[in-house]
């Protein structure tokens, strides 16, 4: 090999000499570029040979390497050259001493994808460069992590100008490889996907760039190093685009993130297509508070076999934090626990998980950004088997159920490909939803709606794994004395009568007199009495309508008299703790009291006003039709 390499410097050599003074620049370049590809091949042949016994050859040195002089036994390390500065400054990496030849065979790389994003309002550059890796003739093993020095398993150079300063976390992930402890281990003969995640935070606006310079591994863990150190066209093949990054300067702040737990979970129709992940840990905030933003705090993945991402990928993100513009707030020197859930349909059958590789934090909500890398078991949920099939999921509803003649009508329906379905019921808003249904052996399904529904029409939608199966109109035709029994009507003072005056600040009980303008061939309604002060309400009811139910509320204690016999009464008081809004006008409590009556299956078809010192109200009482 000796011979090899002082030929082929020989040729350049002597193809420099023969060119005239004149030569442009660019022409040395060149040549010195081709030097640089020859250099570079020969240290990939003999990267590829390295724990081979000596020979006569002089051994290949490696920038940064140490060598060992076969007399002496003396260990002399190599220096390297300080790199030129140039206006596209390179970070190169530092190889540090004990990073040296092994037993671990040989490794060859294939460059399968190379990503660059910006996240964070352009302020952070988050880049990704996955390969295969095949180890040859031995089992070897790959550090998960990465690095701007050649202890980590994937080396990488920063590409930017101006010169790098700033912020720079990786994390290094390993799809199906065995993972030993801190390594990922690559059976002899095998390939597995690795990939790298770097995430730049610049202090100067510029322009930034990674590649990947070298991979280290070894024949057992822990062992010495040996280095693939990556050619000119591999270099090339692993530079990500180039990102225009913002450096906004602003206060840090720290984290600390502890994994909790771990779990994954399927949820099966004919075959197991929908997988849930999820994953538990920690936040402690360090020197100031810690702002997580709700929807892109945290940097994650679902992938399934080969690296591949399945299609119908979500997440969510929760916290015992409190939450205030979209943020999840952790305070300084407290901990609050973080969930991240994500969900994947197969579309590739094989093992699928969830990796945490990041968590993205401010110290406040317009700060700058600062990334806390993971990676490894702790932040990994254990791999699920996804089948991806075509099995057709087949859903309908049985029509007869679709016109109801009460508030709680029993659906039904058929289906088939799918052990559970779902309806939702709406009627431009979403009224009511289901929840999961079991599909019984032959097929049918049935659901009773827990809600009360109103007559009229309404929109009702068919679900198996959030696709639509079916849609049709669900009609409720209630009874006339069913729906009068939900229309209540409302009355409404500030005050009774108080023949003598009320003095103030006290609060001694008025009277009103309720004169209801009807029959008795009405259906029965409620009432709701609503007053400030203490009120005694008087039923004047000549003609005996009749009244389903009546529901006194006030600041104050409230009283009725005159009442049917039989008839049921509520009190609500809010001075005795009740909290129920008290309406005296038409105002804001007017919309509080109908979504309180809501609550309770009950809509007001009437309301009347008496205001101050009222001694008398007409209503025009009585639903019909």
């Amino acid at each position: 090999m000796t011979y090899i390499r002082t030929f082929a410097i020989a040729l350049l050599l002597a193809t420099a000499l023969s060119l005239p003074s004149s030569a442009s620049a660019a022409s040395v370049s060149d040549l010195i570029a081709q030097l640089e590809a020859i250099q570079a091949q020969l240290s990939q042949m003999k990267g590829q040979v390295l724990g081979v016994s000596a020979s006569a050859d002089e051994p290949l040195v490696l920038p940064g390497m140490e060598t060992t002089s076969p007399t002496t036994g003396q260990t002399t390390p190599t220096t390297t050259p300080a790199p030129t500065t140039t206006k596209n400054t390179e970070v190169t990496p530092e190889v540090l001493p004990g990073v040296s030849t092994t037993d671990a065979g040989v490794i060859y790389m294939e460059v399968v994808e190379v990503e660059a994003n910006t996240e964070q309002d352009n302020t952070l550059g988050d880049y990704t460069i996955t390969v295969e890796v095949t180890a040859d003739d031995n089992d070897v093993y790959v550090p998960l992590s990465g690095g701007t020095n050649a202890r980590s398993g994937f080396a990488f150079d920063i590409l930017s100008s101006p010169r790098w300063k700033g912020t720079v976390s990786s994390a290094v992930s390993a799809y199906r490889a065995v993972e030993v402890g801190s390594y990922a281990r690559i059976e002899e003969g095998e390939t597995e996907v690795l990939e790298l995640n770097v995430w730049l935070d610049p202090n100067e606006d510029g322009e930034y760039r990674v590649r990947l310079s070298s991979i280290q591994y070894t024949d057992t863990p822990g062992g010495a190093l040996s280095v693939y150190l990556l050619n000119s066209r591999e270099r090339k093949q692993t530079t990500t685009e180039t990102l225009r990054l913002l450096g906004e300067a602003g206060s840090e702040r720290s984290t600390i993130i502890e994994p909790v737990s771990t779990d994954a979970d399927v949820t099966y129709t004919d075959i197991p297509q929908h997988g849930t992940f999820e994953i538990d840990f920690d936040v402690t905030a360090l020197g100031g508070d810690a702002y997580i933003s709700a929807t892109e705090g945290v940097i994650w993945g679902v992938f399934g076999p080969g690296m591949h991402i399945p299609k119908n990928v979500a997440h969510t993100l929760t916290s015992t934090a409190s939450k205030s513009g979209g943020f999840f707030i952790v305070d300084e020197e407290e901990t609050e626990r973080f969930t991240v859930t994500a969900s994947a349909v197969a579309e590739k059958t094989g093992p699928h998980k969830l990796e945490l590789k990041g968590l993205i934090h401010k110290g406040s909500a317009d700060g700058k950004i600062d990334v806390y890398s993971l990676g490894g078991r702790d932040f990994t949920t254990k791999p699920l088997t996804l089948i991806a099939g075509t099995t057709t999921v087949k859903g309908a509803f049985n029509i007869k159920t679709l016109s109801a003649k009460k508030e709680n009508p029993t659906i039904k329906g058929t289906a088939s490909g799918t052990k559970t379905v779902g309806f939702s019921i709406g009627n431009g808003d979403k009224v009511y939803g289901s929840g999961d249904i079991r599909v019984k052996k032959n097929g049918k399904w049935s659901h009773k709606v827990q809600e009360d529904l109103r007559a009229g029409t309404y929109t009702i939608t068919l679900y198996a794994n959030n696709v639509e199966l079916a849609k049709e109109t669900l009609t409720v035709r209630l009874k006339e004395e069913d729906v009068a029994s939900k229309m209540a009507i409302v009355a409404g003072i500030y005050e009774g009568y108080y023949p003598n005056g009320r003095g103030f600040q006290q609060h001694t009980e008025g009277t009103v007199t309720l004169n209801i303008k009807a029959d008795s061939s009405y259906p029965a309604q409620p009432l709701v009495l609503s007053s400030y002060e203490s009120t005694n309400w008087i039923i004047n009811n000549p003609n005996r309508a009749k009244i389903s139910k009546i529901i006194a509320i006030g600041h104050y204690k409230q009283r009725v008299t005159g009442v049917p016999s039989g008839t049921p009464i509520e009190y609500y008081t809010v001075r005795e703790g009740d909290s129920v809004p008290v309406v005296t006008k038409k105002d804001g409590e007017l919309v509080k009291l109908e979504q309180w009556l809501l609550d309770r299956g009950l809509y007001y078809s009437g309301v009347y006003f008496g205001g101050t010192n009222a001694s008398s109200i007409d209503i025009e009482y009585g639903y019909k039709g």
